[in-house]
């Protein structure tokens, strides 16, 4: 369902002020983060939408950029560095969107291709595409 892609895409994209604000809320209240546990740092950041996954995807990217340590769940999470500039760059982070949206349009260009789908994922690709499969008798795009 595109509808449900396109949620992914934008759980997978928190914003700058996203995580500029898990950022600072980390720094001042990580006790009471590590006490309560997610719940309450859900509802300082999405309230009561729980269609919500954008603090999921921000922690797990904290935690592959090494800013924090730990994990909610064993109540041990703590700040360890600052927060990397492309995080609190909302150019980068739409660009980065951008392109997923783009990934998303191109699969949906992809399944209503009526030509030859080899010559398609070529073009994707910027390869060159000789029609090289026999069993494809369709025209080059």
């Amino acid at each position: 369902d595109l509808n449900i892609q396109i949620e992914f895409i934008k759980w997978n994209n928190p914003s700058a002020s996203f995580y500029q604000h898990l950022y600072n809320l980390l720094k001042s209240d990580i006790d009471r983060i590590n006490a309560e546990g997610i719940e309450y740092l859900k509802e300082q950041l999405i309230y009561k939408n729980k269609h919500d996954y954008r603090l999921e995807t921000a922690l797990g990217m904290m935690d592959r950029y090494n800013i924090i340590q730990g994990n909610i769940e064993s109540k041990n999470l703590k700040v360890i560095s600052d927060l990397p500039e492309h995080l609190k760059n909302q150019d980068y982070l739409n660009n980065k969107l951008k392109r997923e949206q783009e990934k998303l349009y191109q699969m949906v260009l992809y399944t209503k291709n009526i030509s030859c789908r080899k010559a398609f994922i070529h073009k994707y690709f910027g390869i060159d595409y000789k029609k090289t499969c026999g069993a494809c008798d369709r025209d080059k795009s």
